[in-house]
Order: structure tokens, then sequence, then C-alpha cells
């Protein structure tokens, strides 16, 4: 049996047509075994109200690692909707390239099962953003101009 630590790097919020990184970190977390390497495929879904989500695959190989050592596989994916973006290991058998079972782990131990997610990014639109900064401007506004309302109550004696 082979265990295996799985990770997710991506930033926590991105806009729409935004490049981004993502990093997929493997760990091998047995303290004596040596891990064979396994073929993986890491599901990515855009989860919205549209029942047509779209989903996107990313298969490739971990190589063989000793205890302790890491692999790294990066990808840059560029979303074309705002909304959630979940990964999960999608179902397969965890089965190492010599046919011994593999069990996942998250980075806080706890066991990761087949279709279980363990990564999620949130997709803005441009126009959540440019809203949320429009809100910011507004609120500095308006605190400006209470802090001229005292100001001048404060000239005329009121205050």
């Amino acid at each position: 049996m082979y265990r295996l630590k799985v990770e997710a790097i991506t930033p926590s919020t991105v806009r729409v047509d935004q490049l981004f990184e993502i990093t997929f970190k493997f760990t091998n977390i047995h303290p004596s075994n040596d891990f064979p390497g396994i073929d993986i495929n890491i599901r990515m879904i855009w989860a919205n109200i549209d029942p047509l989500n779209i989903r996107v695959d990313r298969s490739f190989r971990v190589e063989a690692l000793d205890p302790g050592e890491l692999f790294e596989k990066k990808f840059f994916e560029k979303p074309r909707i705002d909304g959630t973006l979940l990964f999960y290991l999608s179902e397969f058998e965890a089965k190492a390239v010599n046919g011994n079972h593999v069990d996942f782990f998250l980075p806080d131990d706890n066991i990761l099962n087949m279709g279980q997610i363990f990564q999620v990014v949130r997709v803005k639109s441009s126009e959540e953003v440019y809203q949320f900064w429009a809100n910011i401007i507004a609120a500095g506004s308006l605190v400006l101009l209470i802090i001229f309302q005292l100001i001048g109550w404060r000239l005329q004696g009121f205050i």
C-alpha cells in the first residue's frame, strides 16, 4: 500500500479571462516504501447555475518517489465564465503502476476520497470586480462628505 499527499496551489480568486497558474503537488508520505508512480486524472469543473457545467480533465503521470519526496505538475488555466472552480480526483481505480493500492491524503492528513473536492477557486466576472471598486469609491466619497459636513457645522458653531 502507498500513501500520497495531494495539494493544489492556486489563487483563491481570479477574474474571467485571466490566466492563472495551478500547481499540483504529490508527496510520498509513507515512511519506508518507495512509490512507483501513478497515472492520475484531476477534474476541474466550473460549477454555476447553468446545468451545462464546464469540465476540464488534466491527466498526467506522477513519477516514482522516494519516501518524503515531492512531485509537482504545473498547468495554466483561463476561465471563460464566472462561478466556482472545483478540483477533485475523478473516479478511477487508485492503483500505482505496479497494481498496488494508493491512499490519498489532504495536507491536513485527512483521507481524500475519489470524487471529493480538494480545492476551490472563485472566478469573478469583470463587472463584479468593477462593482466592488465602485462601492469602495462610493463609501469613501460618503465618508468625505460627512467629514466636510461636520467641519462646516463646527465652523458655524453648531457643534
